[in-house]
């Protein structure tokens, strides 16, 4: 009897293997297709939710892997178009690598980008940064903003955790060391 194969999850499959390749050689840790924020190491963690040039680098690798640019191309070399979805999506990952960071360090309740794999925040960009700005990171009742932050509108409690990732990450970067 012949076997039912379901081409997209072949091509997903392939997908993941190209574009996390880089990560598993940059990194020395297992990357795969199912891999989600919470699996992911503190040392990486805290490496890519860093501002600055090699973090950016590492995503870019990253997202142009898993959307099956050839290995090599580099960012400067998209067109206009894809260096915009290339940007979108690195913003994105971004936002949810410092949530995760900060939701290791008890300060959210939640967020969304918790549920989405590596391969689901690239492939499904528009479906995942949809939910997620629907659902907003909540800031945890135990951190010592919450009374402020809970007098605020919905979109000034957004500015207030945003205004929260550089504590964050510095707080994080000395409980790691």
């Amino acid at each position: 009897m012949a076997q039912i194969v379901d081409l997209e999850l072949y091509r997903r499959r392939a997908r993941a293997q190209q574009g996390l390749k880089a990560w598993r050689n940059r990194f020395g840790w297992d990357f795969y297709s199912d891999t989600r924020l919470m699996d992911i190491p503190d040392r990486i963690l805290i490496s890519q939710a860093s501002p600055g040039l090699e973090s950016t680098m590492a995503f870019y690798e990253l997202i142009m892997g898993l959307l099956g640019y050839p290995p090599g191309l580099t960012f400067e070399e998209l067109g206009g178009r894809d260096q915009s979805q290339v940007l979108d999506i690195h913003l994105f990952m971004a936002d949810n690598f410092r949530f995760e960071v900060m939701f290791r360090l008890g300060w959210l309740e939640r967020f969304a980008g918790r549920r989405f794999t590596l391969l689901e925040m690239v492939l499904d960009f528009r479906k995942a940064s949809r939910l997620s700005f629907g659902n907003p990171p909540a800031l945890a009742s135990s951190h010592p903003g919450y009374g402020q932050y809970r007098r605020l509108v919905l979109l000034d409690r957004q500015v207030m955790i945003r205004k929260l990732i550089p504590k964050a990450i510095e707080a994080f970067q000395r409980r790691i060391e």
